[in-house]
């Protein structure tokens, strides 16, 4: 009997240690599966906040499961306050909520572009997509990408070629109707074929500074011009600009004042001077009769400060921030009149630019404008 009793005491003895094995290994590989899932949670996550774009997922009431740091710092809100609120409450905006609301009734992927204030109006690629568990919806995920930039610069592109056909159709249209008014007969009227070539001539000028400065704002933009930098004495360069202009300036009878220094400056001589140029050709455009041009630099801290200042028609507000756009003129009709060709604060903005600097302006319509360049010193 003894025997029996410890045969079947180890075997049950046996079977303890095995069960315990067993449970110990199931332990431990749920404890490794909670670690991977606790990981990739954490690996996601990371993802999800070191994006950029906007993320928001919401479940099927839609109510807000989560946002990352991009929702949080775009819309400007606390993830803490708008979790587990309506979406609507949360980011006020009707076509991000229509969309979405569609995304889980119809348990299919949408794409949208919606504008959104943020507080600002910014335009996004909204893409959604159903949240799913086990074949059935149960939410749904949106990634906002912030577009704006690229609908501003396709505006651009598409007011650039618009202006740049209208630019050389305007002049191109005037010499061919001189042109057939003079083979019509008037090249043979002696009072007046002198004016229709003068008229040809004027408008071949007007072409002619078109394409050039296109092509200079062409090779200034693709860096194909490489900078050659030198001490440039900015005195000299404004005084140069100054008396390219002689003429234009007596015929205004405009007073020009300069506050210009022995400043030095690292520059591409070339460029600095086209830069200069355009800003005095500019300020004797739009000025008034008998009115001043005021030209003043110094040196503050590591930059210089240029500053072409006029007396004249001044700028409207609203149009200060696309001043510096190609073919962009405040008055189109003044502008073409004067002989302008709409590039020459583009040039301004890009050679500035190039040079590690910038172009600013201010202006009160009817007192004057002020630009100001900065260059590096």
């Amino acid at each position: 009997m003894g025997l029996g009793l410890d045969f079947f005491g180890l075997k049950k003895h046996h079977q303890n240690e095995t069960l315990s094995r067993r449970l110990k290994e199931n332990i431990e590989q749920l404890e490794s599966k909670i670690h991977q899932l606790e990981t990739t949670q954490i690996h996601t996550l990371a993802v999800l906040e070191s994006m950029t774009e906007a993320v928001i997922a919401v479940d099927q009431e839609e109510r807000v499961l989560f946002i990352n740091a991009a929702t949080e710092g775009l819309f400007q809100i606390e993830r803490q306050k708008v979790k587990g609120r309506n979406l609507l409450e949360a980011i006020r905006n009707a076509p991000l909520n229509e969309l979405i609301l569609k995304t889980v009734r119809q348990s299919e992927p949408k794409s949208e572009e919606i504008q959104m204030l943020t507080p600002i109006e910014r335009v996004f690629k909204a893409q959604t997509a159903p949240l799913s568990r086990q074949g059935k919806t149960i939410g749904a995920v949106a990634v906002l990408h912030d577009v704006t930039e690229l609908k501003r610069l396709e505006r651009i592109r598409k007011e650039f070629v618009a202006n740049v056909s209208h630019e050389l159709k305007t002049p191109l249209t005037a010499i061919q109707a001189s042109v057939e008014t003079l083979l019509d007969g008037a090249i043979n009227d002696s009072s007046h074929n002198r004016k229709f070539l003068e008229c040809i001539e004027k408008d071949a000028q007007r072409l002619h500074n078109l394409i050039e400065d296109l092509l200079q704002l062409s090779r200034i933009e693709s860096k194909e011009i490489p900078l050659k930098k030198e001490n440039v004495a900015l005195s000299e360069t404004a005084r140069r600009a100054v008396g390219q202009f002689k003429k234009a300036i007596q015929q205004k009878n405009l007073t020009v004042e300069m506050e210009i220094g022995d400043e030095k400056l690292p520059a591409d001589s070339v460029q600095l001077q086209r830069a200069i140029d355009n800003l005095v050709d500019n300020a004797i455009k739009y000025n008034k009769q008998d009115g001043r041009i005021l030209l003043r630099a110094r040196k503050e801290e590591n930059w210089i400060r240029l500053e072409v200042e006029d007396t004249g028609i001044g700028i409207p507000e609203e149009n200060l921030p696309r001043i510096f756009e190609r073919f962009y003129r405040v008055d189109k009709a003044r502008s073409r009149e004067l002989g302008g060709t709409g590039l020459g604060l583009s040039i301004v903005k890009h050679i500035a630019e190039r040079h590690g600097g910038r172009v600013e302006v201010t202006s009160r319509p009817g007192q004057g404008s002020c630009f100001t360049l900065w260059l590096p010193a």
